[in-house]
């Protein structure tokens, strides 16, 4: 099950970069898709877009609690910031 399931994340990526180039997307749609797509680069380990993806998030709309939790815990599996001593 778990390689189908990878299958599937390597699916939506691509699917998910192509919805935001709609030019047709609401915000709130758009703002959503970002979302996924950042959680579909951390899913699929590829943490520097993930990290991207939720940068460019938060220069677009209020950032939440949730989401800069993701977007620390990316930064972090990314390399980009160490880990906090025990």
């Amino acid at each position: 099950m778990r390689r189908r399931i990878s299958g599937c994340r390597s699916l939506a990526l691509p699917l998910l970069r192509q919805v935001l180039q709609s030019p047709d997307l609401e915000p709130d749609s758009h703002l959503h898709t970002q979302k996924l797509l950042a959680l579909a680069y951390g899913r699929s380990a590829r943490w520097e877009q993930a990290v991207a993806v939720l940068e460019a998030l938060h220069c677009e709309s209020t950032p939440e609690a949730e989401s800069l939790r993701q977007l620390a815990y990316a930064q972090k599996k990314a390399g980009l910031i160490a880990a906090s001593p025990a």
